[in-house]
């Protein structure tokens, strides 16, 4: 069953004491869903394409990626550590070199859940990294989006823990 949502309330503008009503991006579940598992997909890809890579990451190898997220936007790393937008750019950067010690790497992704809050999307994931040195990461994964006025998905927060 498919619902329709109106992204946020309407906005209200008093231009020379008059109300003008102002809808927001409206979206059934199954649209955002799929826009969010998307997101979830190219992420990821993007990320394999990254680490295969034969010289140092930089930061302006990020942009693909960063441009997504919200200026708020948080990340909980699967150690615990907690990064805002910047300072998970610069992880990503100073981490690069042990990754690139591993070997080529593939992402697997497996969605398990989907959660509409109120205009806002939260999307549960699978994440499998083969390594060619044999090692595997898994960790289950949660991102929170949303549509922003352009209506581009945008990420506002996302967790990674490792499965045990």
């Amino acid at each position: 069953m498919t619902r329709r949502i109106v992204r946020g309330p309407l906005v209200a503008l008093l231009a020379a004491g008059v109300a003008v009503a102002v809808p927001t991006f409206a979206m059934d579940d199954q649209g955002m869903q799929e826009a969010c598992q998307e997101q979830v997909l190219e992420v990821h890809s993007f990320f394999e394409k990254l680490l295969n890579r034969e010289a140092p990451l930089k930061s302006e190898d990020l942009h693909p990626f960063m441009k997504r997220l919200e200026k708020s936007f948080i990340m909980v790393a699967p150690g615990g550590a907690i990064y805002d937008k910047d300072k998970l750019a610069a992880a990503l950067v100073e981490a690069d070199q042990e990754w690139m010690k591993r070997g080529k790497v593939h992402i697997e992704i497996k969605f398990l859940d989907y959660r509409d809050f109120g205009g806002k999307g939260m999307i549960f994931y699978r994440e499998i990294n083969k390594f060619d040195d044999g090692t595997e990461l898994k960790r289950i994964g949660s991102a929170l989006m949303k549509r922003d006025d352009e209506g581009n998905i945008r990420w506002l927060a996302a967790q990674e823990v490792p499965e045990q």
